[in-house]
Protein backbone atom coordinates (compact mmCIF):
# COMPACT_ATOMS: atom_id res chain seq x y z
CA UNK A 1 0.00 0.00 0.00
CA UNK A 2 1.34 3.38 -0.89
CA UNK A 3 1.62 6.01 1.70
CA UNK A 4 -1.25 7.93 0.09
CA UNK A 5 -3.74 5.53 -0.01
CA UNK A 6 -2.58 4.86 4.31
CA UNK A 7 -3.40 8.16 4.73
CA UNK A 8 -7.01 8.32 2.80
CA UNK A 9 -7.61 4.87 5.10
CA UNK A 10 -6.39 6.16 8.35
CA UNK A 11 -8.48 9.44 7.98
CA UNK A 12 -11.60 7.70 7.08
CA UNK A 13 -11.24 5.22 10.29
CA UNK A 14 -10.43 8.73 12.04
CA UNK A 15 -13.56 9.81 11.41
CA UNK A 16 -15.46 7.24 12.25
CA UNK A 17 -14.31 6.99 15.12
CA UNK A 18 -14.10 10.39 16.40
CA UNK A 19 -17.93 10.78 17.87
CA UNK A 20 -16.98 7.78 20.22
CA UNK A 21 -14.03 9.52 21.47
CA UNK A 22 -15.26 13.18 21.40
CA UNK A 23 -14.45 14.80 24.90
CA UNK A 24 -17.19 17.43 24.24
CA UNK A 25 -20.47 17.96 22.71
CA UNK A 26 -20.13 20.26 19.48
CA UNK A 27 -20.35 23.89 19.72
CA UNK A 28 -23.99 25.07 17.76
CA UNK A 29 -21.58 28.70 17.87
CA UNK A 30 -19.14 27.07 15.10
CA UNK A 31 -21.72 24.56 13.65
CA UNK A 32 -24.07 26.69 11.69
CA UNK A 33 -26.90 25.69 9.19
CA UNK A 34 -27.31 27.13 5.45
CA UNK A 35 -29.39 29.67 5.00
CA UNK A 36 -32.80 28.85 4.35
CA UNK A 37 -35.66 30.64 2.57
CA UNK A 38 -39.24 29.79 3.43
CA UNK A 39 -40.88 29.43 0.46
CA UNK A 40 -44.21 30.04 1.83
CA UNK A 41 -42.76 32.69 3.99
CA UNK A 42 -45.14 30.65 7.01
CA UNK A 43 -43.38 28.04 7.50
CA UNK A 44 -43.93 28.11 11.74
CA UNK A 45 -47.15 28.00 10.68
CA UNK A 46 -47.96 26.47 7.08
CA UNK A 47 -46.72 22.70 8.86
CA UNK A 48 -46.63 20.53 6.17
CA UNK A 49 -44.80 17.71 8.45
CA UNK A 50 -48.60 17.48 10.20
CA UNK A 51 -49.75 16.17 6.60
CA UNK A 52 -47.11 12.92 6.75
CA UNK A 53 -48.12 9.46 8.00
CA UNK A 54 -46.12 7.07 8.90
CA UNK A 55 -45.21 5.12 5.93
CA UNK A 56 -45.10 8.48 3.60
CA UNK A 57 -42.19 8.59 0.97
CA UNK A 58 -39.85 11.26 2.77
CA UNK A 59 -38.03 13.21 -0.14
CA UNK A 60 -34.93 14.65 1.56
CA UNK A 61 -34.82 18.12 -0.72
CA UNK A 62 -38.86 18.50 0.28
CA UNK A 63 -40.29 20.91 2.56
CA UNK A 64 -41.67 17.86 4.68
CA UNK A 65 -38.12 17.43 5.33
CA UNK A 66 -36.49 20.47 5.72
CA UNK A 67 -39.24 22.00 7.60
CA UNK A 68 -40.03 19.11 9.41
CA UNK A 69 -39.12 20.92 12.79
CA UNK A 70 -42.24 23.34 12.78
CA UNK A 71 -44.02 20.06 14.17
CA UNK A 72 -40.67 19.64 16.87
CA UNK A 73 -41.46 20.93 20.70
CA UNK A 74 -38.29 21.09 22.95
CA UNK A 75 -37.92 22.73 26.56
CA UNK A 76 -36.32 25.82 26.94
CA UNK A 77 -33.65 24.53 29.25
CA UNK A 78 -32.53 20.65 29.12
CA UNK A 79 -34.86 17.97 31.07
CA UNK A 80 -34.09 17.40 34.74
CA UNK A 81 -32.73 13.62 35.99
CA UNK A 82 -35.23 12.09 38.48
CA UNK A 83 -32.75 10.43 40.76
CA UNK A 84 -33.34 6.77 42.39
CA UNK A 85 -31.50 6.01 45.87
CA UNK A 86 -31.13 2.47 46.17
CA UNK A 87 -29.11 -0.16 48.41
CA UNK A 88 -27.22 -2.86 47.71
CA UNK A 89 -24.99 -5.68 49.24
CA UNK A 90 -25.27 -7.98 52.17
CA UNK A 91 -27.96 -6.30 54.51
CA UNK A 92 -27.88 -2.99 51.77
CA UNK A 93 -25.03 -1.74 53.47
CA UNK A 94 -23.87 -0.30 50.60
CA UNK A 95 -26.11 3.17 49.49
CA UNK A 96 -26.63 4.16 45.24
CA UNK A 97 -28.08 6.80 43.02
CA UNK A 98 -29.39 6.31 39.74
CA UNK A 99 -31.47 8.41 36.83
CA UNK A 100 -34.65 6.84 36.49
CA UNK A 101 -35.71 9.18 33.91
CA UNK A 102 -35.39 12.80 32.94
CA UNK A 103 -38.81 15.50 33.16
CA UNK A 104 -39.23 19.21 32.15
CA UNK A 105 -41.11 21.67 34.22
CA UNK A 106 -44.26 20.73 31.75
CA UNK A 107 -44.21 17.04 33.36
CA UNK A 108 -43.40 15.49 30.04
CA UNK A 109 -40.75 12.15 30.68
CA UNK A 110 -37.26 12.07 28.51
CA UNK A 111 -34.76 9.86 27.35
CA UNK A 112 -31.24 10.50 26.65
CA UNK A 113 -31.03 9.68 23.01
CA UNK A 114 -28.80 6.22 22.07
CA UNK A 115 -25.33 7.11 22.94
CA UNK A 116 -24.02 5.09 19.88
CA UNK A 117 -25.97 7.62 17.20
CA UNK A 118 -26.32 10.81 19.15
CA UNK A 119 -22.32 11.62 18.65
CA UNK A 120 -22.70 10.68 15.08
CA UNK A 121 -25.95 12.45 14.07
CA UNK A 122 -26.26 15.18 17.01
CA UNK A 123 -22.68 16.00 17.93
CA UNK A 124 -22.86 14.65 21.21
CA UNK A 125 -19.96 13.76 23.17
CA UNK A 126 -18.59 10.10 23.16
CA UNK A 127 -19.27 7.42 25.08
CA UNK A 128 -19.67 8.29 29.09
CA UNK A 129 -19.20 12.19 28.46
CA UNK A 130 -22.50 13.32 28.22
CA UNK A 131 -24.26 14.73 31.06
CA UNK A 132 -27.50 16.74 31.37
CA UNK A 133 -27.11 20.12 30.56
CA UNK A 134 -24.96 18.71 26.93
CA UNK A 135 -27.16 15.70 25.22
CA UNK A 136 -29.52 15.04 22.84
CA UNK A 137 -33.30 13.68 24.24
CA UNK A 138 -36.45 12.14 22.85
CA UNK A 139 -39.80 11.64 24.25
CA UNK A 140 -41.46 8.81 25.66
CA UNK A 141 -44.25 7.84 25.25
CA UNK A 142 -47.68 9.02 26.48
CA UNK A 143 -46.72 12.11 26.91
CA UNK A 144 -48.59 14.30 24.19
CA UNK A 145 -45.58 14.23 21.54
CA UNK A 146 -45.17 12.25 18.13
CA UNK A 147 -41.20 12.29 18.03
CA UNK A 148 -39.86 15.10 19.64
CA UNK A 149 -35.88 15.25 19.93
CA UNK A 150 -34.67 18.02 21.46
CA UNK A 151 -30.35 18.48 21.88
CA UNK A 152 -28.75 20.47 24.39
CA UNK A 153 -25.74 22.62 24.90
CA UNK A 154 -24.68 24.33 27.67
CA UNK A 155 -28.36 23.63 29.28
CA UNK A 156 -29.88 25.45 25.92
CA UNK A 157 -31.75 24.22 22.98
CA UNK A 158 -30.30 23.77 20.31
CA UNK A 159 -32.41 24.68 16.93
CA UNK A 160 -30.09 26.64 15.09
CA UNK A 161 -27.20 23.90 14.31
CA UNK A 162 -26.14 21.12 11.82
CA UNK A 163 -26.47 19.19 14.87
CA UNK A 164 -30.08 20.40 16.19
CA UNK A 165 -32.38 17.33 17.62
CA UNK A 166 -34.83 16.73 14.35
CA UNK A 167 -38.61 15.81 14.37
CA UNK A 168 -39.30 12.19 13.74
CA UNK A 169 -42.00 10.91 11.69
CA UNK A 170 -41.70 7.48 12.64
CA UNK A 171 -40.91 5.59 16.10
CA UNK A 172 -36.91 5.63 16.79
CA UNK A 173 -34.89 2.10 18.63
CA UNK A 174 -36.20 2.60 22.18
CA UNK A 175 -38.95 4.69 21.75
CA UNK A 176 -42.65 4.15 21.01
CA UNK A 177 -45.89 6.21 20.59
CA UNK A 178 -49.76 5.45 19.52
CA UNK A 179 -50.75 4.97 16.41
CA UNK A 180 -54.36 4.85 16.13
CA UNK A 181 -55.02 2.24 18.75
CA UNK A 182 -52.01 0.41 18.85
CA UNK A 183 -48.69 0.61 20.71
CA UNK A 184 -46.03 1.37 18.11
CA UNK A 185 -42.42 0.33 18.96
CA UNK A 186 -39.09 1.40 16.97
CA UNK A 187 -36.78 -0.87 15.61
CA UNK A 188 -33.64 -1.31 14.13
CA UNK A 189 -34.31 -1.40 10.21
CA UNK A 190 -38.11 0.05 10.39
CA UNK A 191 -40.07 2.83 9.14
CA UNK A 192 -38.11 5.39 11.17
CA UNK A 193 -34.84 4.44 8.91
CA UNK A 194 -37.08 5.27 5.47
CA UNK A 195 -38.84 8.10 6.92
CA UNK A 196 -36.20 9.98 9.27
CA UNK A 197 -32.35 8.05 9.30
CA UNK A 198 -32.29 7.71 5.14
CA UNK A 199 -33.27 11.22 4.75
CA UNK A 200 -30.79 12.69 6.97
CA UNK A 201 -28.31 10.65 5.50
CA UNK A 202 -29.15 12.65 1.71
CA UNK A 203 -29.89 15.94 3.45
CA UNK A 204 -28.69 16.79 6.67
CA UNK A 205 -29.66 20.41 6.46
CA UNK A 206 -33.25 21.34 7.85
CA UNK A 207 -34.54 25.34 8.06
CA UNK A 208 -33.62 26.36 11.50
CA UNK A 209 -35.52 28.31 14.41
CA UNK A 210 -38.55 26.35 13.65
CA UNK A 211 -39.06 23.98 16.77
CA UNK A 212 -41.73 25.34 19.46
CA UNK A 213 -39.99 26.44 22.88
CA UNK A 214 -41.67 26.46 25.89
Amino acid sequence: MNPESARIIADSVARKVEPFVRSEALDPATRSLPPYNCPTGTCRTDKICTEVSVGDLIDPMGREHIERNACNKCPSTNPTPVVRIGRTGRGGSITYEEITHYTDREGNTWTPDSGLTAPVFHGDAGLGNRNAENQTYRLLLGQGGRGWQCRYYGGAVDDTSLDLGTYDYAPAPGTARAVGNRITFGLVGDVHNDMDVSPHGDNPNYAPNLTEIY
